[in-house]
């Protein structure tokens, strides 16, 4: 809100944008999953496709941080490192 002259002056600022991407999600490994579905609306989102809008999309994730043996040696010698200096997680 602005003062002028003693009266109030606002700006409203109105998106009317929507986006909406139903997905389903495949899970078959343990650490690898797969979804796909596709995003409905008038958002533009050049960082998410070429044309940053409408349109079938599918992505995949690996997860490397559970139950993997290099992962746990790295945390334990960070946790191992911080508790000699005092430091708390």
């Amino acid at each position: 809100m602005h003062e002028t002259a003693g009266a109030y002056a606002q700006t409203v600022v109105r998106y009317d944008r929507w986006d909406v991407a139903p997905v389903l999600k495949l899970t078959p490994l343990k650490a690898f999953e797969i979804a796909g579905g596709y995003r409905l609306g008038d958002l533009r989102d050049p960082d998410f496709a070429s044309n940053g809008g409408q349109g079938w999309f599918v992505t995949l994730q690996l997860r490397l941080t559970e139950n993997n043996p290099i992962v746990d040696y790295w945390q334990n010698r960070m946790r191992s490192t911080m508790a000699r200096r005092g430091d708390t997680p």
